[in-house]
């Protein structure tokens, strides 16, 4: 806590970042090796994990949609012909899932279709089969989305 004069001894706990919540449990492990148990109550930050979320639920899973001119879609820049990612409702990662699409070559912008306005989306400029190769290169499973 930056900037607080709060005694040592009432720090209840440390904020832990990591990449996902497998690796969350491997660290909770390590820790609790090196330096006893670390959490409260005993054990359940890991076995909320392993209850919740075990490691197959961890893998992403895509779904591509491919935009091409007269689809009615179009990016902020203009373009008419690109691939939408999106992800199932329900699942969650601790890594933001636009910093993994981004090391696939994957960014987020803004698209209007013609007839609901404008929103922000995950974009490929790539078509749909190039989109799920790049995809595969971060570990995300993705499939086509017919329209």
């Amino acid at each position: 806590m930056f900037g607080s004069d709060m005694p040592i001894e009432r720090v209840k706990g440390y904020l832990l970042p990591c990449i996902n919540l497998c690796h969350a449990l491997a660290i909770v492990g390590a820790v609790e090796t090196t330096f006893g148990n670390v959490t409260d109550p005993p054990g359940d930050v890991a076995s909320f994990i392993t209850d919740n979320y075990p490691f197959e639920s961890n893998d992403p899973i895509a779904v591509v949609e491919q935009f091409q001119d007269g689809d009615g879609a179009t990016l902020a820049d203009g373009t008419t012909d690109f691939t939408h990612v999106s992800f199932p409702d329900g699942k969650r990662y601790v890594e933001p899932i636009e910093l993994i699409l981004k090391k696939a070559g994957i960014t987020s912008s803004f698209v209007t279709f013609v007839e609901d306005g404008m929103g922000q989306i995950l974009v490929s400029d790539s078509d749909a089969a190039t989109t799920i190769a790049k995809l595969a290169t971060v570990g995300i499973s993705a499939t086509v989305m017919e329209r």
